[in-house]
């Protein structure tokens, strides 16, 4: 995996947490979706595979990969409260990682 592109202070923001009692499982998480997300995508979420111009990740793969990590903190049993299996990856951040992803042929 490289570099990780989402911050643990990222994900508490976008989670509105403010106590560090989960922290550790956070930064698994996060290190967790991103190498879903690159092992999905077959490449560095680091920066676009098609733009050589920009050393930054792209804002909306920081924005999925914060999605991700919410589905699977809000989410951590195999079935929801209302008895309903719960996606496996958000669609928005599905959607996202398709615009990029690298398929063999």
């Amino acid at each position: 995996m490289s570099q990780p592109i989402l911050s643990l202070e990222e994900v508490k923001e976008y989670l509105r947490l403010d106590y560090a009692e989960d922290d550790s499982l956070l930064t698994e998480m996060i290190e967790a979706a991103q190498e879903w997300a690159e092992e999905y995508c077959g490449h560095s979420l680091e920066k676009h595979p098609d733009i050589q111009e920009s050393d930054k990740p792209p804002k909306k793969f920081k924005i999925a990969l914060r999605q991700i990590v919410a589905h699977w903190y809000e989410n951590r049993e195999m079935v929801s409260s209302g008895g309903t299996i719960p996606r496996e990856v958000p669609f928005m951040a599905r959607m996202v990682f398709d615009q990029t992803r690298r398929v063999p042929l």
